[in-house]
């Protein structure tokens, strides 16, 4: 048996450096640009809701594990609680099937529920650390679905054929037939617009105190839901390093009522449009039918972009609406996982977390996109 040489420590001033060699060795794939220590500081120093809980393995000086854990206020059941989200859990490759793994998440989240953090989730995207992840006591609640738009179908046929001719001729005909939808489908769009005269559209460059009263009005809609204040916001979309989103928001008589939140990314080689995050007021349920619409027809106008692209949980009114416009389900999907960190929590039901209807999680809700 290999001789263990490492140990847990909590995450000190100055082990950034240390984290962030450790980051690009185990995520090498992931873009280059959140290899630095402003991105860095953004995301576990920053965030608005608390500084991360962060536990390392150390070799005698050298972070070989890592274990991040971000406080994120949720409401659930009518009140706000603490939760977070868990991010960049890595083990060097020479340390595994050594423990260390089970040995960061125990410690990690036990921590985090000494100091109030109840529970937490994450969105993993590799499959081989599930077994990690059930081991130290995480459940797989649901899988969040993804809903494309597609608008040009060649370069998707590409990646899952590999073949340039078959793609070209499969592409140019599912083009075509979408085509013919799609202008149907535009053309009922337009008249369902021309009914919502009353909203005004607007793109910003700040959230301003008025989306703290959007959200108290929004929150009712859903049983669980991240908090989206003014000051999140900002700090999520505007403060963000290296990400540039763009946001809609619709008013009435200058009266807040939504926003979506979008930007371009690379996705398995596909530039595609991203819906980030999209929230209405209830009693204006329909402003989203413009705001969708808007973003539609923005990414419409880059030929360039094969399909526009919406993580979100279903069942809810958001996802049936995007359905309603034209998004179609994808193969793809992310698995969504809780973890209970103290042993009673008394202030609300913990199994309604285990309910997928109470839910809303967007790509906003992740550290991805």
């Amino acid at each position: 048996m290999k001789t263990i040489n490492w140990k847990l420590r909590p995450f000190k001033k100055g082990d950034e450096t240390g984290i962030i060699n450790l980051d690009r060795r185990v995520f090498f794939e992931q873009t280059s640009d959140r290899f630095f220590n402003e991105y860095w500081a953004w995301e576990f120093i920053k965030n608005p809701d608390g500084e991360a809980t962060i536990w390392l393995a150390d070799d005698h000086g050298e972070i070989v594990g890592h274990y991040a854990v971000i406080p994120r206020l949720w409401k659930i059941e009518e009140n706000l609680h603490m939760g977070s989200i868990v991010v960049d859990v890595m083990t060097d490759e020479r340390y595994r099937f050594q423990g260390m793994f089970a040995a960061l998440g125990k410690t990690s989240l036990s921590d985090s529920g000494g100091k109030g953090i109840l529970f937490s989730y994450g969105f993993p995207v590799r499959k081989d650390v599930m077994p990690g992840h059930l081991k130290v006591g995480w459940k797989h609640i649901f899988d969040i679905p993804v809903l494309v738009y597609p608008q040009n179908f060649i370069p998707v046929i590409l990646y899952y054929l590999k073949n340039q001719t078959l793609s070209l001729i499969f592409g140019l005909v599912l083009n075509l037939l979408w085509v013919g939808y799609r202008k149907i489908k535009e053309g009922i769009d337009k008249i369902i617009v021309k009914k919502k005269t009353s909203y005004l559209i607007y793109e910003i460059n700040q959230f301003s105190k008025d989306f703290d009263l959007l959200w108290q009005r929004a929150s009712s809609q859903f049983p669980i839901i991240a908090s989206r204040t003014q000051q999140y916001l900002n700090w999520r979309y505007i403060d963000h390093p290296y990400h540039q989103y763009q946001v809609l928001a619709s008013y009435i008589e200058k009266e807040l009522v939504g926003y979506i939140v979008f930007r371009k990314e690379n996705i398995l080689g596909l530039k595609c449009g991203v819906i980030v995050d999209l929230l209405v007021d209830p009693d204006h349920f329909d402003a989203l039918d413009l705001l969708i619409f808007s973003v539609k027809t923005q990414f419409k106008s880059d030929m360039e972009i094969a399909l526009t692209a919406s993580m979100i949980s279903k069942p809810n009114p958001y996802y049936d609406l995007l359905i309603k416009h034209g998004f179609i389900l994808s193969p793809k999907k992310f698995g969504f996982i809780t973890h209970k960190n103290i042993e009673e929590i008394l202030v609300f039901n913990y199994n309604n977390l285990y309910n997928q209807a109470g839910w809303l999680l967007t790509w906003g809700d992740t550290d991805v996109i």
